[in-house]
Protein backbone atom coordinates (compact mmCIF):
# COMPACT_ATOMS: atom_id res chain seq x y z
CA UNK A 1 0.00 0.00 0.00
CA UNK A 2 2.84 2.40 0.83
CA UNK A 3 4.73 1.73 -2.30
CA UNK A 4 2.14 0.92 -4.50
CA UNK A 5 -0.77 2.76 -3.40
CA UNK A 6 -2.86 -0.59 -4.18
CA UNK A 7 -4.48 -2.42 -1.67
CA UNK A 8 -2.83 -5.46 -2.95
CA UNK A 9 -0.44 -9.19 -1.60
CA UNK A 10 2.46 -8.50 -1.14
CA UNK A 11 5.11 -7.69 -3.97
CA UNK A 12 8.23 -9.78 -3.77
CA UNK A 13 9.75 -7.01 -5.41
CA UNK A 14 10.65 -8.16 -8.92
CA UNK A 15 8.30 -9.62 -11.66
CA UNK A 16 9.75 -13.31 -11.44
CA UNK A 17 9.93 -13.68 -8.12
CA UNK A 18 5.93 -12.28 -8.43
CA UNK A 19 5.02 -14.60 -10.95
CA UNK A 20 6.10 -17.32 -9.30
CA UNK A 21 3.88 -16.42 -6.63
CA UNK A 22 0.84 -15.19 -8.14
CA UNK A 23 1.43 -16.55 -11.63
CA UNK A 24 1.71 -13.06 -12.98
CA UNK A 25 4.67 -9.84 -12.75
CA UNK A 26 2.61 -7.79 -10.58
CA UNK A 27 1.24 -8.56 -7.10
CA UNK A 28 -2.97 -8.70 -7.32
CA UNK A 29 -4.88 -6.49 -5.85
CA UNK A 30 -8.12 -7.36 -3.43
CA UNK A 31 -10.68 -5.66 -3.81
CA UNK A 32 -11.79 -4.45 -1.05
CA UNK A 33 -15.56 -3.83 -2.35
CA UNK A 34 -16.41 -7.27 -2.48
CA UNK A 35 -15.95 -8.01 1.19
CA UNK A 36 -19.29 -7.61 2.20
CA UNK A 37 -19.73 -11.56 3.67
CA UNK A 38 -17.75 -10.78 6.90
CA UNK A 39 -17.94 -8.37 9.67
CA UNK A 40 -14.66 -5.67 9.59
CA UNK A 41 -13.68 -3.79 12.33
CA UNK A 42 -10.91 -1.24 12.55
CA UNK A 43 -9.28 0.06 15.02
CA UNK A 44 -7.08 3.11 14.34
CA UNK A 45 -4.25 4.76 16.11
CA UNK A 46 -4.64 8.37 15.14
CA UNK A 47 -0.11 8.42 14.93
CA UNK A 48 0.29 5.13 12.93
CA UNK A 49 2.48 5.87 10.10
CA UNK A 50 1.87 2.26 8.88
CA UNK A 51 -2.12 2.26 8.53
CA UNK A 52 -2.91 5.92 8.85
CA UNK A 53 -5.58 7.34 9.20
CA UNK A 54 -6.44 8.76 6.00
CA UNK A 55 -5.84 5.34 4.24
CA UNK A 56 -7.61 3.58 6.91
CA UNK A 57 -10.80 5.14 6.69
CA UNK A 58 -10.51 5.05 2.75
CA UNK A 59 -10.13 1.25 3.23
CA UNK A 60 -13.26 1.09 5.50
CA UNK A 61 -15.46 3.48 3.29
CA UNK A 62 -14.94 0.65 -0.16
CA UNK A 63 -15.93 -2.84 2.71
CA UNK A 64 -19.22 -2.99 2.41
CA UNK A 65 -19.54 -5.17 5.56
CA UNK A 66 -18.19 -2.64 7.47
CA UNK A 67 -19.30 -2.54 11.41
CA UNK A 68 -16.79 -0.15 13.73
CA UNK A 69 -14.39 2.72 12.85
CA UNK A 70 -13.07 4.44 15.70
CA UNK A 71 -9.71 6.50 15.75
CA UNK A 72 -7.51 6.40 18.97
CA UNK A 73 -5.32 9.42 20.07
CA UNK A 74 -2.21 9.09 21.62
CA UNK A 75 -2.02 5.57 19.65
CA UNK A 76 0.47 4.59 17.23
CA UNK A 77 0.95 0.99 15.16
CA UNK A 78 2.46 -0.75 17.79
CA UNK A 79 0.58 0.85 20.51
CA UNK A 80 -2.20 -2.01 19.97
CA UNK A 81 0.56 -4.77 20.64
CA UNK A 82 2.62 -2.90 23.50
CA UNK A 83 0.98 -0.12 24.50
CA UNK A 84 0.53 1.13 27.90
CA UNK A 85 -2.83 1.96 26.99
CA UNK A 86 -5.27 -1.15 26.56
CA UNK A 87 -8.86 0.47 26.95
CA UNK A 88 -9.28 -0.40 23.28
CA UNK A 89 -9.65 -3.76 24.22
CA UNK A 90 -12.98 -3.16 25.57
CA UNK A 91 -14.42 -1.66 22.38
CA UNK A 92 -12.72 -4.65 20.62
CA UNK A 93 -14.57 -7.39 23.32
CA UNK A 94 -17.95 -5.11 22.69
CA UNK A 95 -17.35 -5.24 18.90
CA UNK A 96 -16.57 -9.18 19.28
CA UNK A 97 -19.83 -9.29 21.51
CA UNK A 98 -22.23 -7.40 19.29
CA UNK A 99 -21.25 -9.74 15.92
CA UNK A 100 -21.65 -12.78 17.70
CA UNK A 101 -25.44 -11.69 19.05
CA UNK A 102 -26.27 -10.96 15.32
CA UNK A 103 -23.78 -13.61 13.20
CA UNK A 104 -24.53 -17.16 12.83
CA UNK A 105 -20.64 -18.00 13.89
CA UNK A 106 -20.99 -22.05 12.92
CA UNK A 107 -21.14 -21.25 9.48
CA UNK A 108 -18.23 -19.77 8.35
CA UNK A 109 -17.95 -17.90 4.74
CA UNK A 110 -15.64 -20.16 2.95
CA UNK A 111 -16.20 -19.29 -0.43
CA UNK A 112 -15.10 -16.01 -0.37
CA UNK A 113 -11.44 -16.33 -2.65
CA UNK A 114 -9.21 -15.78 -0.73
CA UNK A 115 -9.48 -17.79 2.42
CA UNK A 116 -7.78 -21.09 0.84
CA UNK A 117 -4.84 -18.59 0.63
CA UNK A 118 -5.10 -16.99 4.23
CA UNK A 119 -2.16 -18.62 5.37
CA UNK A 120 -0.11 -17.58 2.49
CA UNK A 121 -1.34 -14.07 3.41
CA UNK A 122 0.79 -14.54 6.91
CA UNK A 123 3.77 -15.17 5.62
Amino acid sequence: MVKSNNYQKFDFGSGRLNRRAYGQSSPPTIPLGEVDNVPVAYFVGKYDTLGDPIDSAAEYAQIKSGVWYKEYNDMDHFSFMSGKDTSFTQDMLAQIKAVAATEDLEELPMDYPFVEEASLNLY
